[in-house]
C-alpha cells in the first residue's frame, strides 16, 4: 500500500499469472491468466464495495495471454503466445482486432511494450524483437505520474 513498506497479498488461486498490467487511472490491474486463456481485471487497491475481479476479455486459440502492455486511452494490448499475435481491446474488454507477425515469425509472441509511436514485441522462438508503427501513445508507467 501507498506509504507502506508492507506486501500485500491482492489476489490468490490465478491459473499461472503471466502479464500484468495497470490502467492509465491505476484503478485496475489486468492480469493475464494463461492457463485459462483469458484476462482478468481486479481493483488496483483490492477488493472493496462493488470492485470485484472479473473476466475482462477470454481468447479461442493459442496457448494464453503472455505480456500484457495499456495506451493512454485504456486499451489493453495482448501478446498472445502459440497464436502469432498481438489482440488488442479498449477499455470495456471488446477486441478491437489483432496485429499479426509475419509468416517469417514464429506464433510464440510473448511480449510487448510502447514507446514514441511504435510497439515493440518479442518472438521468444526465433529470438527476434519486431518494430510496428502504431498511432497511440503510450499510458506512463505506474509511479511516474
Amino acid at each position: 500500500p501507498p506509504g507502506s513498506n508492507k506486501l500485500q497479498l491482492l489476489y490468490k488461486n490465478i491459473a499461472y499469472p503471466n502479464g500484468i498490467a495497470i490502467s492509465p487511472d491505476n484503478k485496475v490491474i489486468y492480469i493475464a491468466e494463461f492457463a485459462k486463456n483469458r484476462i482478468v481485471a481486479a481493483p488496483a487497491a483490492g477488493i472493496s464495495g462493488n470492485e470485484v475481479p472479473h473476466v475482462f476479455a477470454h481468447f479461442e486459440g493459442g496457448f494464453g495471454p503472455d505480456g500484457l502492455t495499456v495506451d493512454a486511452e485504456g486499451n489493453v494490448y495482448v501478446a498472445r503466445f502459440q497464436a502469432g499475435e498481438v489482440t488488442v481491446l479498449d477499455p470495456n474488454g471488446f477486441q478491437y482486432g489483432s496485429i499479426r507477425l509475419p509468416a517469417s515469425a514464429s506464433t510464440f509472441v510473448s511480449n510487448l511494450v510502447l514507446h514514441d509511436g511504435y510497439m515493440y514485441v518479442t518472438d521468444s522462438l526465433k529470438n527476434d524483437v519486431w518494430r510496428i508503427k502504431i498511432n497511440k501513445n503510450a499510458a506512463t508507467p505506474y509511479g511516474i505520474q
